[in-house]
């Protein structure tokens, strides 16, 4: 049992006995319940999943030995990085610029 289901687990049983006569209340401790459990499950996940070597966020167009090579042609124009490379302009002036 997580820390939320037993933080919950008691009101939940209270709720029961008494035949839930608030029942926004209860609504919205359940949904809250819901959403910290989600939130649990989600965080436990990414954990798990960075354990076994997932890499998280937009995979890299340029090599950093790439990136080093335009930082060291400054004068060479952009199209032509743009077309030995296959990237975007926006891609090539990063690059210049890290």
């Amino acid at each position: 049992m997580s820390k939320v289901e037993s933080k919950y687990r008691v009101s939940l049983m209270e709720c029961q006995n008494e035949n839930c006569l608030h029942q926004g209340i209860d609504q919205t401790s359940m949904a809250q319940l819901e959403r910290e459990l989600t939130e649990e499950r989600r965080i436990q996940g990414i954990k798990t999943a960075r354990e076994n070597g997932v890499k998280f966020g937009r995979k890299v167009k340029l090599t950093d030995e790439q990136t080093a090579y335009i930082k060291q042609n400054p004068h060479t124009s952009i199209g032509t990085w743009v077309e030995k490379y296959g990237v975007s302009r926006s891609t090539v002036h990063r690059a210049k610029r890290a």
